[in-house]
C-alpha cells in the first residue's frame, strides 16, 4: 500500500484559518433599535412614522399636558417625545375664539425652507416642522361643557415640532404625511362636520 505523503502547516496559516473560522461564527451586535409605542400623542400618531422623525437612542418616553380634548376643560395642550432624556418632538393643539392672525403668522416666520401645503384650511411645512389651521364647526348635539369656551370658539391650530441632531433635517413629505393624519384625528376626535 503507498504511504501517503504529508506537509506539516506552518503555525501561521493556521493561525489564519482559525481567525477567519472565528469571523464566521461570531457576528457584531449592534445596540437595538430604539422601541416605540405603536401610537403616541393621544393615539394621534402612527408611532412608526415619529420614530423616523426622531434621533435614534435607548430609552423613549412621553408626557401630555391634558387630554385631546379643546372643548370641554382646556383649550390647548401639548405631547412631548423624549429620547434619552431630551425632547426629540412636540405635538400642540390651540383652540382660538377667532382666527387668531398673530398665532398665524408666528407659525411662518424665520422657518427654514418653508412651503404652503394643502392640508387643513391652510397648512404649512418647514425643515423641522409642519402646522395647520382649520375652522372646527361642531354640532349642537355636542355641545361644549365648559361655559367659558363654547363651540363658537372655533379656530384650531395644530403645529409638529422636531428636534433632529445638528445640521440634519427632516423629511418634509413625512412631516405633511404625519400632519395630514394629525389634522385627521383633530377633526374626528373635536366633533367638527369639516
Amino acid at each position: 500500500m503507498p504511504r501517503r505523503k504529508t506537509f506539516p502547516i506552518a503555525s501561521a496559516t493556521l493561525a489564519v484559518l482559525a481567525a477567519a473560522s472565528l469571523q464566521g461564527c461570531t457576528s457584531e451586535h449592534k445596540a437595538s433599535s430604539l422601541k416605540f409605542p405603536d401610537s403616541v400623542c393621544w393615539d394621534a400618531f402612527n408611532g412608526a412614522d415619529v420614530k423616523k422623525l426622531v434621533p435614534d437612542g435607548k430609552k423613549f418616553s412621553s408626557d401630555t399636558t391634558n387630554n385631546f380634548d379643546l372643548y370641554n376643560g382646556k383649550e390647548s395642550t401639548i405631547c412631548s417625545i423624549y429620547i434619552d432624556g431630551r425632547t426629540r418632538f412636540l405635538a400642540s393643539a390651540h383652540r382660538y375664539p377667532v382666527k387668531n392672525s398673530v398665532e398665524q403668522r408666528n407659525l411662518v416666520e424665520n422657518k427654514p425652507n418653508i412651503a404652503a401645503i394643502k392640508v387643513g384650511d391652510k397648512g404649512w411645512v418647514w425643515d423641522t416642522g409642519a402646522a395647520s389651521t382649520f375652522a372646527c364647526n361642531r354640532s349642537d348635539s355636542h355641545p361644549a361643557t365648559d361655559p367659558q369656551h363654547p363651540n363658537s370658539e372655533k379656530y384650531v391650530i395644530l403645529r409638529i415640532d422636531t428636534y433632529p441632531p445638528a445640521g440634519k433635517k427632516s423629511s418634509h413629505q413625512l412631516l405633511e404625511k404625519t400632519l395630514r393624519h394629525y389634522t385627521d384625528f383633530a377633526v374626528e376626535k373635536l366633533l367638527c362636520r369639516n
